[in-house]
């Protein structure tokens, strides 16, 4: 089993668990997964398993209509993408500060495709506050506990961060 389906099934499970016990916790719990996909295998796979964690999304979510969630994410990570290079592939600040980029992006294209989709959002300070502020840094403290945090804890030979980044280099 590769890493990046160990990723999978980590992010598919805490995706299942957190909502149970913590029900008002709004994160993007496949971000971080989406964001290891980008530094592990090329882009067009990073969209289809963008489109496959949008879909798991979209099933176990009771407000939107079949297929949002997929959109979404695809979209998102295709603006993303090309945006790894700017970043170090074994830094320990790269998940969380992606992942805050991530949330941003989503959170931008959701209130656009809700307006296209005639479900208008009236915009307000707490509104702008809340999904574009405390939610991006949420879902980075998220990412930096549940994925980047656990590797110290992992035996390494190398003083270097953990390689769970690198696979091959792709564009």
């Amino acid at each position: 089993m590769n890493k990046l389906t160990i990723f999978f099934i980590y992010a598919l499970t805490i995706n299942f668990l957190f909502p149970a016990l913590f029900p008002t916790l709004n994160l993007l719990f496949f971000a971080p997964f989406i964001i290891l996909s980008f530094y592990n295998t090329n882009k067009i796979n990073v969209l289809w398993l963008a489109l496959l964690c949008g879909l798991i999304v979209d099933l176990l979510s009771t407000h939107t209509r079949i297929g949002f969630y997929a959109l979404n994410y695809c979209l998102t990570a295709w603006i993303l993408y090309p945006q790894k290079v700017h970043f170090f592939e074994d830094s320990f600040s790269t998940l969380p500060i992606m992942t805050f980029l991530f949330s941003i992006t989503s959170t931008f294209i959701q209130v656009f495709l809700f307006y296209i989709l005639g479900q208008g959002i009236l915009f307000s300070w707490e509104l702008i506050q809340n999904d574009f502020i405390w939610l991006p840094i949420i879902d980075a403290i998220y990412a930096a506990l549940a994925f980047t945090i656990p590797y110290l804890f992992y035996p390494k030979t190398s003083k270097r961060a953990p390689k769970y980044f690198t696979k091959k280099n792709f564009s």
